[in-house]
């Protein structure tokens, strides 16, 4: 599957373009865990990532050393807005800031 197919995916799901959810993986006060996900059957290098784009975003993405391929990305829920904002809630324990 191409980048051009994958963001249109993204796009229809979750309303949110790649070209937009990339800056979550730049912001400086950004949370990151590996990506423990059911969806995760694959041996990739998978992370998820909480970043702030104007509103918070949680992203998926593969690293590749110096290259980072998104994998899927939305606006966070409820829960992940308040790991993110500093409200620890279980499950917080994996997230870590990585700045």
């Amino acid at each position: 599957m191409t980048y051009r197919h994958t963001n249109l995916i993204n796009i229809t799901n979750h309303h949110l373009s790649f070209d937009v959810a990339q800056y979550a993986l730049f912001d400086p006060e950004r949370l990151k865990r590996t990506d423990r996900s059911e969806s995760n059957t694959t041996t990739e290098n998978r992370w998820q990532v909480l970043g702030k784009v104007g509103k918070i975003i949680l992203a998926v993405y593969e690293d590749k050393g110096q290259v980072k391929r998104l994998i899927s990305a939305w606006f966070a829920e409820k829960q992940e807005r308040r790991i993110y904002n500093g409200y620890y809630e279980e499950g917080y324990e994996n997230w870590y800031h990585d700045s």
